[in-house]
């Protein structure tokens, strides 16, 4: 198997074809893997998904608590927004998912200049226990928080 990564757009497309038993990638990810067209990190994003799609998927297929599941990434994934998420923040964060509003609270980060799509990358994601994968609903630069 091999993931492209040579542009944002061409790695989301290997996610989606190498791990649909896995991953949902929402049409919300789509348009905003397009805001990282200068985006310097691929290769550290690319791996990012990779685990995501296959050891944090794993881990919670087999019974594993999310604290133990999301222990992969270490400081890159959070698992709540600061506190001052207003609700215009909370709404950025909420995506369709099969005719649902689903809050994606739970994110991978990349960089921590929030103007800076060259430098920062956010994933936005979502359990989904009963088709059992992860819903990719954000793979683009930092959300605004208010």
């Amino acid at each position: 198997m091999r993931i492209d990564y040579t542009t944002p757009h061409l790695l989301l497309s290997s996610i989606q074809k190498h791990f649909s038993d896995r991953a949902v990638v929402l049409p919300s990810a789509w348009k905003s893997i397009k805001r990282l067209v200068t985006f310097r990190y691929l290769e550290e994003l690319s791996t990012m998904l990779v685990q995501l799609v296959t050891t944090y998927v794993d881990s919670l297929r087999y019974g594993k608590g999310d604290a133990e599941a999301r222990s992969v990434f270490g400081k890159a994934y959070a698992a709540k927004e600061a506190k001052t998420l207003h609700k215009s923040g909370r709404e950025r964060r909420t995506f369709d998912y099969n005719g649902s509003w689903v809050f994606m609270e739970r994110h991978l980060k990349i960089g921590t200049n929030k103007d800076s799509p060259s430098e920062t990358a956010r994933v936005h994601f979502h359990w989904d226990a009963q088709s059992q994968r992860v819903i990719i609903g954000w793979c683009g630069p930092h959300l605004p928080l208010s």
